[in-house]
């Protein structure tokens, strides 16, 4: 999540024309202040390296010294390992217990939902105006509903720290009850530990520490994923027909429709099985057809980032143009789904899973969209066609050209080929086939 100061309205961008940012939460009312001058003379002393003191007295400091906070292997205790889950904490804010608080370090401020603040049953008249926007929350301007200043206590007893927090209080959906920004590490002077899963922090000479819960993180994290995650679509405007956009939840039963149907059908045919505990999981994209159809395919940007790229050679275009010049008759043949006619290696099948809400699937067969599917076809057709290749026929990848300058002799040389297609079981799709083209 985001959130950072909007001097002015920008207008909204394509999302294929947007830099890759790394986001942060920002904005708000934070040390740094709201007007453009404050946040000048924030970064000015930080670039003097001089201490800032905001409207407070200077005082002078005096080193006491305190109990250390170290982290030991008992801080492993009861923490599920590896992970890299997120630091969810209790806290009790208004009398009333939340155990879906997140610690994030990246936020410039507090956090607080207005389903949070309902439940504590606190007016929206004790809300304060703040200047400032924030940017972030799915990557738009939001205009926070105001600031609220809650007591909060983490921990319990006899080590529990109890302060008083601004909140930006945001008009948004999550899988979190509030977020514990840097203001309030800051005030809490307490020391982060993601591998630990914890908070340590001094209190009445001691160090107390706030542990958070790897269950309720997960299943937070869940939440999300399911949410964003699920089903994705490639086209990002929703169909409009008319000047009238088609209503959202519609849109998200024909995708569940087209994805269900794709998957049965996928099944019958035995090109994908289920499959229990992949090691590779990827998600299902859908990509919005010319015919208004549904499309479904599957994201292995992830998987194709890890496997190795074959750099097998494909034709050169110009090179096949030239080498079919002056034939007399030509017959253009196009492999039926090409990709889908090459079994996947048993062992990598698994590699291929991808999850729909019917379950966990992996190919059988060599799906579109792997890394090395054109190298791995053009490799296979020159194999086929090696003694035809050069001769009477010309292949780039799926598509085949058989060509002959003295027509007679055509039909010949077509038995030759359909004679190795028959040889190894390739199929050809009727429609995308052209014979005795002058």
């Amino acid at each position: 999540m985001v959130a950072s100061t909007c001097k002015e309205e920008q207008s909204d961008r394509n999302l294929s024309h947007e830099q890759p940012t790394v986001r942060v939460i920002a904005g708000g009312p934070t040390l740094a202040g709201d007007s453009n001058r404050s946040r000048k003379n924030y970064a000015k002393y930080a670039m003097t390296s001089k201490e800032v003191f905001f409207n407070t007295p200077a005082a002078k400091r005096v080193r006491v010294r305190q109990v250390p906070i170290i982290w030991t292997d008992e801080d492993e205790e009861g923490i599920l390992y590896p992970h890299e889950d997120a630091l969810v904490i209790k806290v009790t804010a208004a009398s009333k217990k939340f155990d879906q608080v997140l610690v994030d370090t990246r936020s410039l401020v507090d956090i607080l939902f207005k389903s949070t603040l309902e439940e504590m049953r606190i007016a929206d008249l004790r809300l304060e105006h703040t200047n400032t926007s924030l940017k972030g929350f799915g990557g738009g301007r939001l205009v926070p509903l105001g600031v609220v200043e809650l007591s909060i206590t983490i921990s319990s007893p006899p080590t529990e720290r109890t302060m008083i927090l601004d909140f930006i209080v945001v008009n948004e959906e999550g899988p979190y009850q509030m977020i514990l920004g840097r203001p309030f590490l800051r005030m809490s002077k307490a020391v982060l530990s993601n591998h630990y899963l914890g908070l340590k922090y001094r209190v009445n000479g001691v160090v107390g520490v706030a542990r958070g819960d790897q269950r309720i993180a997960r299943s937070c994290y869940s939440t999300a994923a399911r949410e964003a995650m699920q089903i994705t679509s490639l086209n990002t405007r929703v169909g409009a027909k008319n000047g009238r956009h088609e209503p959202v939840e519609e849109l998200e039963t024909e995708r569940y429709e087209a994805i269900n149907g794709e998957v049965e059908k996928l099944l019958k045919v035995g090109f994908i099985r289920e499959v229990n505990y992949p090691e590779w999981i990827s998600n299902v994209v859908l990509v919005k057809k010319a015919n208004g159809k549904w499309r479904m395919c599957v994201d292995f940007t992830d998987l194709n980032k890890a496997c190795p790229k074959d750099s097998f050679p494909l034709p050169k275009i110009d090179q096949l143009v030239d080498s079919t010049t002056g034939h007399g008759l030509l017959s253009f043949m196009d492999a039926f789904s090409g990709y889908n006619q090459i079994p996947m290696f048993e062992q990598d099948e698994e590699s291929t899973a991808f999850i729909t809400n019917q379950g966990l699937f992996c190919y059988r067969i060599m799906s579109f969209g792997l890394k090395n599917t054109g190298a791995t076809y053009q490799r296979l057709v020159n194999k086929i066609f090696k003694a035809l290749i050069g001769r009477t026929m010309e292949v780039y990848v799926d598509d085949m050209i058989t060509k002959l300058k003295i027509p007679k002799e055509h039909v010949d040389h077509l038995e030759e080929t359909f004679g190795l297609l028959r040889k190894y079981k390739m199929k050809l799709n009727p429609e995308k086939c052209a014979f005795g083209v002058e």
